[in-house]
């Protein structure tokens, strides 16, 4: 089987033909257009907080270009009998976030873990016997970028002392 090479286009034709909601629009003015927005890939996820308090998980859309990239490399891993430690590593593309929320869904609830300035966050109270994903949401002072995601994690009743090396 041919091996499949991957292409970047350049920032001219990149400019030029920007997704916007699943649909390829021509702009008018590349240049500004690629300055402004930014496209994000269709399997991105935006964790979205009411002013109610609801947290849900949403397809992204075009985000503006001073927003973080999504965090790469999200991980979680059981260092206690109900403490899990989220790490990962910072966005590839994007400014810099200043800051991360940590989001941990199970079943339908998404509940949000820790806030921090840092690549790790380590919370207890985690429910033994439940599946968790992981979400961590990058931030900075234009606002919230799209989360990096986690392999889901399932927390046993039984876990070992000795296994949380």
């Amino acid at each position: 089987m041919p091996r499949m090479r991957h292409h970047r286009l350049s920032a001219l034709a990149t400019a030029a033909l920007i997704l916007v909601g699943g649909t390829a629009a021509t702009l008018a003015t590349p240049a500004t257009a690629i300055e402004s927005l930014r496209p994000i890939p269709q399997a991105a996820k935006c964790v979205k907080v009411a002013k109610d308090g609801t947290i849900t998980i949403k397809k992204c859309g075009t985000l503006p270009a001073d927003r973080p990239g999504a965090p790469a490399n999200v991980r979680a891993k059981i260092t206690g009998p109900t403490e899990i430690t989220v790490r990962w590593k910072k966005p590839s593309s994007g400014p810099v976030p200043t800051s991360y929320a940590v989001y941990a869904k199970a079943g339908p609830e998404v509940v949000e873990v820790c806030t921090t300035e840092k690549r790790t966050c380590v919370k207890s109270d985690f429910a033994n016997d439940t599946t968790y994903t992981f979400f961590v949401v990058p931030s900075n002072a234009s606002g919230r970028g799209p989360a990096g995601i986690s392999a889901e994690l399932f927390l046993p009743t039984d876990v070992s002392p000795d296994g949380f090396r």
